[in-house]
């Protein structure tokens, strides 16, 4: 069986690669990702490295997300 590797999406979870293949799949590491970041918010401030950190990964996941599900539409900032 062949495997196509554009097919996955990698991002760095806290020092793991992981492998997302779907937008559904990816749509839980959100998730996991946002459960994180509430968990680190609470222990220290909204403003810390720590929580910009994992909240700057969020918005990595989130823009992959959209990207997956639009990508034939032109986005801009």
């Amino acid at each position: 069986m062949d495997i196509q590797v554009r097919q996955f999406l990698f991002y760095n979870d806290g020092g793991n690669t992981v492998a997302v293949i779907t937008a559904e799949t990816l749509h839980h590491a959100i998730e996991r990702k946002r459960d994180e970041l509430y968990k680190v918010a609470s222990q220290y401030s909204w403003t810390s490295p720590e929580v910009i950190h994992i909240s700057q990964e969020l918005d990595k996941l989130i823009t992959r997300h959209v990207l997956l599900k639009h990508p034939d539409e032109q986005l801009t900032s």
